[in-house]
């Protein structure tokens, strides 16, 4: 587990404290509840990759990992136009996440901002 933690790799059979210990921050979490039963997806979006983990009442069971920077990606400012409502309504969902710390929510409600301020 430390190796994994230690080389930044999410693990089978980790605690979610470990995962964010290994990985940090994710860029979003999808959390589910059913019959008592708490299950997440988190996903971790990287320069050059993307982890999408899951877990079942804290523990990791599976994980995926695509190379390739994440879809979508480059912004649409730096792409040379405005985003689109579903780029801004995913990234007002992705700021809205529980697993975000107030630095990081406020700087990404900064950049949903002048999204929606392009081409004013």
């Amino acid at each position: 587990m430390s190796e994994a933690i230690r080389t930044h790799k999410p693990l089978v059979g980790m605690t979610s404290t470990q995962l964010q210990e290994a990985m940090g921050t994710p860029t979003k979490v999808n959390a589910d509840n059913y019959n008592g039963t708490q299950r997440d997806q988190v996903i971790f979006e990287r320069r050059t990759e993307t982890w999408f983990v899951y877990l079942r009442n804290g523990m990791v069971e599976s994980i995926q990992h695509r190379p390739g920077a994440p879809t979508g990606s480059m912004p649409a400012q730096e792409a040379g136009r405005c985003p689109s409502q579903h780029e801004i309504k995913g990234a007002i969902t992705s700021a809205s996440s529980i697993a975000l710390g107030e630095r990081e929510r406020a700087e990404r409600w900064k950049a949903i901002r002048a999204m929606q301020e392009c081409g004013k």
